[in-house]
């Protein structure tokens, strides 16, 4: 048994897959080609886009292929999704935070905009 196959089993982990890229400040800690750890701050919000609502966030690409969330507008999915936080939550997204991975696509910022305009369940990775 490899110790990343013993490390997942004893600590009840999963690890993911990385592509080609390893840029390691928007996947968090790299183990090695085919795993890394999720940063210990990331979070993942849940939006439901099957009626065609619009995120409500102006993001801008960065290099490191993610989205930075210029603006949260109001009424949208994700200030909806804030307003049912509990006050102080970590989990209520802000400006200046980052969006790092979108139903499994990650590392191009090109991919997640085409992830976030589908109309299906979303699950958003954050890295505040």
């Amino acid at each position: 048994m490899s110790f990343y196959h013993w490390l997942a089993a004893t600590c009840h982990i999963s690890f993911i897959p990385l592509r080609q890229s390893m840029d390691p400040v928007c996947l968090g800690r790299v183990l090695d080609q085919a795993t890394f750890i999720r940063s210990p701050t990331e979070f993942t919000i849940i939006l439901d886009r099957r009626n065609n609502e619009g995120l409500g966030v102006d993001a801008a690409p960065e290099k490191v292929g993610t989205l930075e969330i210029k603006s949260v507008t109001p009424g949208g999915l994700v200030d909806r999704w804030n307003q049912a936080q509990q006050p102080g939550s970590r989990e209520i997204v802000r400006p200046g935070m980052r969006v790092v991975e979108v139903n499994g696509r990650f590392n191009s910022a090109v991919g997640l905009i085409a992830a976030c305009r589908e109309t299906e369940v979303l699950h958003v990775a954050i890295e505040p």
